[in-house]
């Protein structure tokens, strides 16, 4: 008798019926949705033991470059049939209009499976000692972060303002932007801002000491703002475009900020790829 594993010399398994309409559109698997899958294959491979710590945190920014570089082109395509007023559906049968809600209950669960996975692996590469750091967790390298701020943050900063009298600022292409809440703190006028993270210096400050420790530029920009904004704004005045000098000439304080964190598409195969 043949082994059935014997897949060479086995007889054929009798077919069954899966009750699909093989003539209709239920056949075909959605393009947008099933790339969605695939990106959830590269995810799981962050939760594989096998792999090295780093080349596992290397899956988890591929997945999240890979979903940038999905809304870019597949999610703008869509958007772009949506506004022109299409109405023809996909091969799978499904509307324009179903296709994005999908792709968007879709990709939130995949993102919020990203930021579990981030918080497991911090903890995995803090037993490392590689450690990624908040600024409430950097108060004891305050003075070489504020020395580093100023000889190689503060010169490339430029707040840049939101509001009526301005055009909404450019965000270039998977660019990084910090947006803050101000308050005056002459009349409590409040104003919004984008802070761009510069592009040109390292994502991640590494900092001294035993161990491998970083922390993220925006936490850096963040700690020393208030502080700067005072009693640094004539230095800002000769470097910055006019709506961000306007912005720290007002001596204007953060109250509330936002941020995407993401780590960089490098990280990985050397503690030092985080820089």
């Amino acid at each position: 008798m043949t082994h059935p594993a014997d897949f060479l010399h086995s007889d054929f398994p009798a077919a069954q019926s899966c009750g699909l309409d093989i003539t209709g559109p239920d056949r075909f698997l959605n393009r947008e949705l099933s790339w969605l899958a695939f990106n959830w294959r590269v995810l799981e491979e962050v939760d594989n033991l096998n792999v090295p710590l780093l080349e596992r945190l290397r899956f988890l920014s591929i997945s999240a470059t890979n979903l940038d570089e999905f809304y870019s082109v597949r999610v703008a395509g869509l958007r772009e049939l949506a506004r022109a007023g299409s109405i023809t559906p996909g091969i799978d049968g499904r509307s324009i209009p179903e296709q994005l809600e999908l792709i968007d209950s879709e990709a939130r669960d995949l993102m919020s499976q990203q930021q579990s996975v981030l918080a497991n692996l911090r903890k995995e590469m803090a037993e490392q000692d590689i450690q990624i750091l908040t600024a409430a967790e950097a108060k004891e390298d305050h003075a070489y972060l504020l020395q580093y701020f100023l000889s190689h943050v503060f010169p490339v900063v430029s707040p840049l303002a939101i509001d009526p009298a301005h055009p909404f600022p450019f965000i270039p292409n998977a660019g990084f932007a910090l947006a803050l809440q101000l308050e005056r703190k002459t009349d409590k006028r409040s104003l919004r801002a984008l802070v761009p993270i510069p592009q040109q210096i390292s994502r991640f400050v590494v900092l001294p000491g035993n161990g491998y420790r970083y922390l993220p530029l925006e936490e850096l920009i963040l700690m020393h703002w208030s502080n700067c904004s005072q009693a640094m704004r004539s230095k800002v005045i000769a470097v910055s475009p006019s709506c961000a000098t306007a912005i720290w000439k007002s001596k204007m304080r953060p109250k509330i900020w936002c941020a995407n964190l993401r780590l960089p598409s490098n990280a990985g195969g050397a503690a030092k790829s985080f820089a």
